[in-house]
């Protein structure tokens, strides 16, 4: 019986988990990559990936672009005699609503009320931008965001400095490409 392992499913853009960022508002790249199956007596592997019902690769590793939304992703493998399954959903989200999860999540977290306001003042800033279309702009405001949780959060709360960091760098990382788009 083959065994069905996806490795830890990214995108194009870096960001990782099951939730992808469409830096573009409308679909992201997102790796699906099944290497890691195996079968205990080394019988050849087929691979089918599929969005729901949609096939999308017969490939071990294969890069796939998805909507806005959430896919239910499903590798089925195949050793030439029995076939083994594993479902998982990835939810792509737009920028905005990236920003929106951060500035709820920082908001949430009951923060020195001082940090706090500082730290949403980034993120609003950085949500301005976006709506007026200057992704250098909001990038701008997203490093100074992560800035000031160096300086405010860092020092009181490591863990949740690092998750501040992280979240704000995937939405750096989905918004880089379109910054190279632009400049052209």
């Amino acid at each position: 019986i083959a065994r069905v392992t996806i490795s830890p499913l990214t995108t194009a853009t870096g960001y990782s988990n099951l939730v992808v960022i469409a830096g573009n508002g409308t679909n992201a790249p997102v790796v699906l990559n099944g290497k890691a199956s195996s079968d205990p007596d080394n019988d050849p592997l087929t691979f089918a990936w599929l969005d729901g019902t949609n096939f999308l690769s017969s490939a071990a590793l294969t890069t796939n672009t998805l909507n806005v939304g959430t896919h239910e992703i499903q590798l089925s493998v195949n050793d030439g005699g029995s076939t083994a399954s594993v479902v998982t959903n990835i939810q792509v989200i737009s920028t905005g609503s990236s920003l929106e999860a951060l500035i709820a999540f920082v908001k949430s977290t009951h923060l020195n009320p001082r940090n706090e306001q500082s730290l949403l003042a980034s993120l609003y800033a950085a949500q301005s931008s976006l709506a007026k279309g200057s992704i250098d702009g909001a990038i701008s405001h997203l490093v100074n965001f992560q800035s000031k949780v160096r300086s405010q959060i860092a020092p009181i709360n490591p863990t949740l400095a690092q998750k501040f960091i992280r979240d704000s760098q995937a939405v750096i990382n989905a918004l880089r490409p379109l910054l190279k788009l632009s400049t052209r």
